[in-house]
């Protein structure tokens, strides 16, 4: 009997063998494809070999997502977008449940195919509900299909999870705009500049607010200072993007992302990240501009004055440089010394704006009123837009008794800030307490 079972059961226990090996080979996930050979004969030669060495390495270890992923974000630092979206797909099948390359595949996709990239930053909010990013993105997407809607959602989910954000915020601004919601547009591109808030997208959406107001004077007034080199462009605050760039051979995508760091408080991490980066950068005519800036942000004004004083040694004729030079001088309480560098940049520059303003604060702070006031109006002529200029050249005519000039300086500062806005409700009040004097 026993003989006769085991007879039984061994071909049905190799049938059920041969069912489980069947099934595994058909459901075993197939073999990634190899990285695509990719002509790069039009890339700089620090670009090439950046592309060459992530690739070898995912060559090496084709089923590695990390090995793709990391191709991918090289890929997509130097522009070749399609190939960057393909690895990033890899990625996310070796990885299913990583967000990170699924939301690298939607941000790679955006130039070329919205539809894809809306789908994928949808699959990559569900792996990562807590993440606003996914719903920024998308509705930067929808904006730029009028889909207002939809945008609508996903902004407010995005202000939901992180209401500090910058990024959701200027969404929120544009789709303001684009219900024809100026006034409410202004005012929320107001409160986020008086965060210090310096992203160049915020300055063109406030300046459309007040075309859209029929404030033409004051927009284009506005609009001047997208002028300004250290505006951040938009989208700098997408920690994601920032690690494609890392992998930028470009010395302005390293300035870029240093920028970006300080824009939200990481000054540190920007300072070490160019200073890390000099071999690469520093032959940029803003990289030591920019250094010097950025460590006196960070409160270390001796080391500002010497990275912008060794700077000037090679490039005497450099007004950013002399401008940094002053600014750390300045710090530093060496007020003369600061208004000579000043001076300087602006014989190399005649129009360098802040080096002027900053002019007139030592000659403020020197006690040369006469002299501050008539640098103010010199500032004010080559940049109307400096609304720092206007309030403390109103405040100095109003000391002076200039009623007139300074109800001048207040009228467009009106058209400048909005109503509630404490300095100028204070200079108001001035004039007015002044003009009552007179009359009685």
């Amino acid at each position: 009997m026993k003989a006769t079972a085991r007879r039984v059961l061994l071909p049905v226990a190799m049938l059920l063998l041969s069912i489980i090996g069947v099934s595994s080979l058909l459901n075993r996930t197939p073999a990634p494809p190899a990285p695509a050979k990719l002509r790069t004969s039009d890339a700089s030669p620090a670009a090439r070999a950046a592309i060459e060495q992530s690739l070898a390495k995912a060559s090496a270890d084709p089923a590695s997502p990390e090995c793709r992923g990391e191709l991918g974000k090289v890929l997509l630092a130097h522009q070749f977008d399609a190939a960057a979206a393909a690895e990033f797909q890899i990625a996310s099948t070796l990885a299913p449940l990583d967000f990170r390359w699924k939301y690298l595949l939607a941000l790679a996709e955006s130039p070329f195919s919205r539809s894809s990239a809306l789908q994928h930053f949808t699959e990559a909010a569900e792996l990562n509900p807590s993440s606003w990013l996914p719903p920024a993105r998308m509705a930067e997407l929808l904006l730029a299909e009028n889909r207002l809607s939809e945008a609508s959602t996903q902004i407010t989910v995005a202000r939901s999870i992180a209401p500090d954000e910058i990024r959701p915020a200027l969404a929120e601004i544009r789709l303001l705009l684009l219900l024809k919601q100026p006034e409410q547009a202004r005012n929320a591109a107001a409160a986020l500049a008086t965060r210090g808030i310096r992203v160049r997208e915020l300055y063109e959406l406030h300046a459309q607010a007040l075309f859209q107001l029929k404030l033409p004077d004051a927009a284009r007034s506005l609009a001047r200072q997208l002028e300004n080199e250290e505006l951040t462009p938009a989208g700098w605050n997408d920690p994601f993007a920032a690690a494609v760039l890392v992998w930028s051979t470009d010395p302005a995508d390293l300035l870029l992302q240093a920028r970006s760091l300080a824009a939200i408080g990481r000054l540190t991490e920007a300072t070490r990240l160019l200073q890390s980066g000099a071999s690469k950068a520093s032959t940029h005519p803003d990289y030591y501009p920019t250094l010097s800036r950025l460590l006196l942000e960070d409160g270390h004004a001796t080391a500002a004055l010497e990275v912008a004083s060794t700077a000037l040694q090679h490039n005497p004729n450099a007004p950013s440089l002399h401008l940094a030079k002053g600014n750390a001088l300045f710090t530093l309480g060496q007020r003369p010394a600061a208004a000579d560098c000043f001076r300087q940049a602006l014989l190399h520059k005649p129009d360098l704006s802040r080096a002027r303003f900053n002019l007139a604060i030592c000659l403020l702070q020197s006690n040369d009123i006469a002299a501050a006031t008539t640098t103010l109006a010199e500032t004010l002529h080559s940049a109307p837009e400096m609304t720092a200029a206007r309030l403390l050249i109103a405040g100095l005519l109003l000391d002076q008794k200039h009623l007139s000039e300074a109800s001048h300086h207040l009228q467009i500062l009106k058209t400048q800030l909005p109503a509630n806005d404490p300095q100028l409700t204070n200079l108001q009040t001035r004039l007015l307490q002044l003009q009552t004097t007179d009359q009685n």
